[in-house]
């Protein structure tokens, strides 16, 4: 195995306007996959798709420079389901947009509307059987796999051997695959940006809400990772998530993780892909106990219902006195169109003993709005609506949402607002005659 086939290399320089291509994310994104598109003429007109992007894109950074030099022309554009720190500059420039789906749906969004030409996934190993294992970033790659198969897409796989191996449902045979090669770039790591004070009293204020025996469903953020990792002297908890991260290796390392009192899959932490560091890579190589598997298993329903007391939390960006949230702002930097958690804390709000915790600072830092309104700002979309949030934890306390009505729902919303903002928020409540 070494690299592309000149037949594959000329098909990647060549894919055109017509084409939609879609490629693994995070660690496992394949760089000498887009090294090869970004070499074609024609491939700048494609429309190419991830769902996090965690370093320098060869194509994007290409159609970029095109861009800053007035020369860019053709209707190629980038698709995103989340947002990476490095997307931010070419969304603002208008070549990035955020495609918004729920992961149950992401099959039907891959329908005849959008069929796609090329999948490529970036995988971590091929032993001598033929199979292939996906490292840390299996999420949604199964399933678009067993797409690309119904609908006669070329799927490519790029094997990176520094990628750590993963354990679970993160296997598939070579048979599915129309070519495999091998690349040798060191994978990017991520690291969530530091806390401050308020970021630190949010997290204090949430770490409150989970008890011992809670199973673990977290999403990606400062204030997620800084609520785990205030979680160390908990007991018996568990793990069934969309992200396993750097703060999860600290709580297995401490004790507080041993998935005994999940009450589902009890023989490990189940996560549908890895986001962290070196450390977290070397942590999840072959570990049986870390149990990485499809998107689609994480949010059945079912599934998670079968997990005792399962605690959803998530960083989101504004809310309004509705309840209702969204992972989109002004000036936020944490933003994500697709994810499992919305469906997870769906759930944990509707299972007996789930709780679904949503953190959000009451104002951007440095900044004289406010993240909680009357409504959600135009263009931003709620992720996840009244119903499907129990607390919403800021710097100033914790608002119970469970029950009640509209009025007891604003004023619990209010009372957690910045103190500059309460006044005007609940002069607007009482003109909507809310209160």
């Amino acid at each position: 195995m070494s690299g592309p086939t000149a037949e594959t290399t000329a098909f990647i320089k060549h894919l055109g306007r017509r084409d939609l291509v879609l490629t693994s994310a995070g660690h496992c994104q394949p760089m000498q996959f887009l090294s090869l598109l970004a070499q074609g003429d024609a491939s700048m007109d494609t429309r190419l798709m991830n769902a996090l992007t965690l370093c320098a894109n060869p194509w994007m950074a290409k159609r970029f420079r095109q861009f800053s030099l007035n020369r860019l022309d053709s209707p190629g554009k980038h698709y995103s389901f989340g947002f990476g720190p490095l997307d931010h500059e070419t969304r603002r420039a208008g070549l990035t947009e955020m495609a918004a789906t729920d992961a149950p749906t992401l099959a039907d969004f891959f329908g005849t509307g959008r069929p796609f030409s090329v999948l490529c996934l970036g995988a971590a190993s091929v032993d001598s059987l033929g199979n292939i294992n996906l490292g840390p970033f299996v999420d949604i790659s199964l399933d678009l796999l067993a797409k690309a198969q119904e609908i006669g897409a070329r799927v490519l796989v790029e094997v990176n051997r520094k990628l750590p191996r993963s354990s679970g449902e993160s296997v598939f045979r070579r048979e599915l695959v129309d070519e495999i090669f091998e690349s040798s770039w060191d994978p990017p790591e991520f690291q969530c940006p530091p806390r401050d004070a308020i970021d630190a009293e949010i997290c204090r204020l949430a770490c409150t809400l989970i008890g011992d025996g809670a199973t673990l469903a977290a999403g990606v953020g400062t204030l997620v990772e800084g609520t785990l990792l205030g979680l160390a002297d908990k007991k018996n908890l568990g793990v069934y998530t969309e992200c396993f991260s750097n703060a999860m290796v600290k709580l297995h390392e401490a004790g507080a993780i041993n998935n005994r009192r999940k009450g589902f899959m009890e023989e490990g932490s189940i996560a549908a892909y890895s986001l962290g560091d070196r450390t977290l890579s070397r942590f999840i190589d072959g570990r049986a106990d870390i149990h990485l598997t499809s998107g689609s298993f994480i949010v059945e329903p079912h599934n998670i219902r079968r997990n005792r007391s399962i605690t959803a939390i998530s960083q989101v960006a504004q809310a309004d006195l509705s309840g209702q949230v969204s992972f989109t702002g002004p000036g936020s930097t944490h933003c994500w169109g697709m994810g499992l958690m919305p469906v997870i804390h769906r759930e944990a709000c509707a299972s007996g003993g789930g709780r679904s915790i949503v953190l959000l600072r009451s104002a951007p830092p440095g900044a004289v709005i406010s993240n909680i309104e009357a409504a959600l700002f135009a263009g931003h979309r709620g992720v996840l609506n009244p119903s499907e949030v129990d607390y919403l934890v800021t710097e100033h306390g914790i608002a119970d949402l469970r029950g009640g009505g509209d009025r007891d729902r604003a004023l619990n919303i209010i009372a957690v607002a910045h103190p500059d903002h309460r006044p005007r928020l609940l002069a607007q409540a009482e003109e909507a005659g809310i209160v």
